[in-house]
């Protein structure tokens, strides 16, 4: 790794002439700073954190950074997986989530001009005021365009409309040296020079920094639909992708997942959307797939040949979303697959208790399991967490097999969740198995955090923690209830 000077605050002092009320230091940096979305790239807290507001801006703080070797870190809203933002050598972090103003469209040659810091679900939601679709639509929809076009990012649209870098026509850039360049061309036909623009493209912030867009436009489909496709297998499920393609059809969108992540997501959303069971057989996987068109007539004939197609690839059943409450409703499922395993997981972070998560089954990985069991105490794990559905196997196969307290929980599939529930808490004597509520993997989380707070005073002191923010909670909701005025409202 390169070898960089430290920040002095002759430094400091020189970076809040700039960015005046905008510069912190020391407990003043905010903790997200120090990673993004996916920790296990490392963590660390820069030594200066700067909000920017222009690129005039950004160009005097990179210049000075530059002039004192000192290690720069762009980021924008932090919603990233691959750890780009997460400033591993300390020095500066600079963030362009204030630089947030739709500049300008331009609708004779169907553009848009933006700032950095503009959220993707803020943009999709204005140009669609305008007539116009911005056809990237990544999974995060609260992810800023800066951090979208720096990582390329693609989409469940991208099988028709193409990734980020197709609808990039042109950006502002201050590159390391503090030096503002522009590439590409704001007009559809230019062949002038080396394609610079695409070299910055998904280059993560490693060339410079992105500081204004200019963005392509297409006329927003006037007829959209979402269908709904339960398989009763995952392969079922994705050999049925390629289909749509030799039938000549064209989706919007297209998605496959399994159901026990959909069944995390919808939990999370606290809404059930999709089907579980179909004519009494448990759906093991699921395809979401969007068309679009001009008239309602193009459309319907979409949907009946897509329906005929996916029956005879073994699809138990089609539902049609053809409302804007429906399709949001199915894809917001599709975008909340992480945020629902977040959540299971958050107390545990929250109490800065080191944990792994691992994908193992009982019955398609028995020698992983085996081998995960055996060997969890000699790697420091002190509890063990197992979720399984349906059979549910698990818990109790690696409680066999470890003296470590194991906890259940029991994921909702066939039977409401009740067959897996049963499965966990039947242990035979000599294995047990703590076992919580269908899909209760919070209270797993914290009945973990509670074991291990039995011998470390500072776990202890941060459920102590958890807890009173638990009550503050309902005290909270009280008052608010309480200003809440009827009629006959008696309290």
């Amino acid at each position: 790794m390169a070898q960089y000077n430290q920040v002095t605050p002759e430094i400091v002092e020189r970076l809040q002439a700039i960015a005046p009320g905008r510069v912190y230091t020391g407990a003043d940096v905010n903790e997200d700073y120090s990673r993004d979305e996916m920790p296990i790239y490392g963590t660390r807290m820069p030594d200066v954190a700067i909000d920017a507001m222009s690129t005039e801006e950004i160009s005097a703080i990179m210049k000075i950074c530059n002039e004192n070797h000192i290690p720069v870190t762009c980021r924008g809203a932090g919603t990233g997986l691959a750890g780009a933002c997460t400033p591993i050598a300390g020095g500066v972090v600079i963030c362009t989530m204030k630089m947030k103003k739709i500049l300008s469209y331009d609708t004779d040659n169907f553009t848009v001009t933006v700032q950095p810091g503009v959220l993707l679900n803020d943009l999709a939601e204005d140009a669609l005021k305008q007539g116009l679709l911005y056809p990237p639509d990544p999974g995060e929809k609260f992810a800023t365009l800066g951090g979208n076009v720096s990582t390329n990012a693609g989409g469940m649209r991208a099988v028709k409309y193409g990734a980020t870098r197709d609808y990039v026509r042109s950006m502002t850039v201050v590159l390391p040296s503090g030096e503002v360049v522009k590439f590409g061309s704001s007009v559809s036909k230019t062949s002038s020079g080396y394609s610079l623009l695409n070299l910055m493209i998904g280059s993560e912030g490693t060339l410079g920094i992105i500081t204004e867009l200019t963005l392509k436009l297409i006329p927003a489909p006037k007829v959209t639909v979402s269908l709904i496709v339960p398989y009763e297998s995952l392969p079922d499920a994705i050999a049925t992708v390629p289909q749509f393609k030799k039938a000549h059809m064209n989706p919007q969108a297209l998605e496959f997942f399994e159901r026990e992540i959909l069944i995390s997501s919808e939990e999370y959303l606290g809404k059930a959307v999709f089907p579980r069971n179909v004519g009494g057989t448990d759906v093991g996987a699921y395809l979401l797939v969007t068309f679009d068109g001009e008239t309602q007539e193009e459309i319907d004939a979409i949907v009946e040949k897509a329906a005929e197609l996916v029956l005879d690839a073994g699809a138990l059943d089609v539902l049609v979303a053809d409302t804007p409450a429906k399709m949001k409703d199915a894809w917001a499922a599709r975008s909340s697959f992480l945020e629902g395993i977040e959540e299971q997981t958050k107390l545990l972070d929250e109490c800065e208790i080191p944990f792994e998560m691992l994908a193992l089954s009982a019955h398609r990985t028995p020698a992983e399991v085996e081998e995960f069991a055996k060997n969890a105490r000699s790697r420091g794990i002190k509890v063990i967490i197992a979720a399984a559905g349906m059979a549910a196997h698990l818990p109790g196969v690696i409680a066999s097999m470890t003296t470590l307290p194991v906890i259940g929980v029991p994921i909702k599939s066939g039977m409401e969740g009740l067959d897996a529930l049963l499965a966990i808490v039947q242990m035979p004597p000599g294995i047990p198995v703590a076992t919580v509520g269908i899909n209760a993997a919070l209270n797993a989380a914290i009945l973990a955090t509670q074991i291990l707070a039995l011998g470390d005073e500072t776990v202890a002191s941060k459920v102590e923690k958890y807890k009173t923010g638990l009550t503050k909670k309902i005290v909270d909701a009280n008052q608010e209830l309480a200003s809440i005025k009827y009629k006959f409202k008696t309290n």
